[in-house]
């Protein structure tokens, strides 16, 4: 039985860094690693250098690394650099590496003999977004990282039963997390509403890039074709203007019910928007435990989901499935009003889900856990 009453070193590598901003590996890491460092651990994670100047965080230390903007391996350089630091200016008891894109940095720490674990994230090289050698490198590292470390966390069973069918090895797996959105008053959110024009439960929502593989175009398409006297709001946009996003523009210029906000970052804003829709529409289907979609959960409102193995799992019966088609996706968004008091105790199912399960807490328990496991057995 491994010793909990010890404090350990920690860092965090291959992310963009904190305060989170960008994605799910960023949340993850400010969400337990601030738990972490209460619980007496030292936390060190490395940030890129779009957050200079800021060097501690909720009780997380923060080293920024330099950022060489190369397109396509500047995130790679930049955790080599991180990995290189934390190897020669400091003694971590952990190494804690994300993204299995990063993989060649476990070269380092391997032949440095340090205890470490890297979260591989979701199926990279199935993304719509990436070229041919993208799509390449990706399902290389994915290889890689099972052969340079012995401890793979992945984010759900469904994607430990891939590692195990593809490439032969067993992983932990250990989910994100996922806080309920900021309660504010009724007042309040009429108020943050009336910024876009939209009122209390007459809206679907979707909250993602404007990228083909999450289907933001399709949730468009789909909510036309469903004749409802409602309105759709989808928050994102795309790295660069892109035919995809055009499209979604051009559409939007034709329909006033269609609104593209763009990317809203205030906690309060996207609170007000999660909290008061009609219907949240998910339409990622690639890899793991999706964190938009726990976050759609945590605001108790009700939801339909692309319909794959991941997100059959993460939100079991508690919600609406749909083929990657207009015709399906419109007949689950027009089965939901009819029936909207069933989707409403869905949704609260949901959202219970959430609250006894996919919570930071027992998320930070399982990485606390494995920390100390893989230091007593190394």
């Amino acid at each position: 039985m491994f010793d909990k009453k010890r404090n350990l070193k920690i860092a965090f590598i291959g992310t963009r860094g904190i305060p989170a901003c960008h994605g799910g590996f960023e949340t993850c890491v400010e969400e337990i690693g601030w738990r972490l460092s209460s619980r007496g651990h030292q936390i060190t994670v490395y940030s890129e250098k779009c957050n200079s100047g800021i060097k501690s965080y909720k009780g997380m230390s923060i080293v920024t690394v330099p950022h060489i903007s190369i397109k396509g391996i500047d995130a790679l350089i930049a955790a080599i650099f991180a990995t290189i630091h934390a190897l020669v200016f400091d003694r971590f008891d952990f190494y804690m590496v994300f993204d299995n894109a990063k993989a060649p940095v476990l070269v380092l720490l391997g032949l440095c003999r340090k205890s470490y674990a890297i979260n591989t994230d979701g199926l990279g090289w199935q993304r719509d977004k990436w070229g041919k050698f993208a799509k390449k490198y990706y399902k290389w590292t994915e290889w890689a990282s099972t052969k340079l470390c012995k401890n793979i966390v992945t984010d759900s069973n469904a994607m430990r039963d891939y590692y195990l069918e593809h490439h032969k090895t067993n992983s932990t797996v250990i989910e994100y997390g996922a806080n309920e959105p900021t309660p504010l008053s009724p007042e309040n959110d009429r108020k943050l509403l009336d910024n876009w024009g939209i009122t209390p439960y007459k809206y679907f929502l979707q909250v993602t890039r404007f990228e083909p593989e999450n289907n933001p175009l399709l949730s468009m398409q789909a909510f036309l074709s469903s004749g409802l006297d409602f309105k759709i709001v989808v928050v994102g946009g795309a790295r660069g203007r892109s035919n995809y996003e055009e499209l979604m523009i051009a559409m939007a210029e034709k329909d006033h019910r269609i609104l593209l906000p763009g990317f809203i970052y205030e906690d309060i804003q996207l609170s007000a928007l999660w909290r008061n829709c009609l219907a949240y529409i998910h339409g990622n289907h690639i890899g793991g435990t999706n964190p938009a979609l726990l976050q759609a959960m945590a605001a108790g409102r009700p939801i339909i989901a692309r319909d794959c193995v991941f997100n059959r799992e993460v939100l079991g019966e508690f919600g609406y499935f749909y083929e990657r088609n207009v015709k399906s996706l419109s007949i689950n968004m027009c089965n939901l009003v009819q029936k909207l008091n069933i989707a409403e105790l869905l949704a609260k199912k949901a959202l219970e889900r959430v609250r006894n399960y996919y919570n930071w807490d027992r998320i930070t328990d399982l990485y606390e856990n494995l920390f100390f496991k893989i230091i007593d057995k190394n």
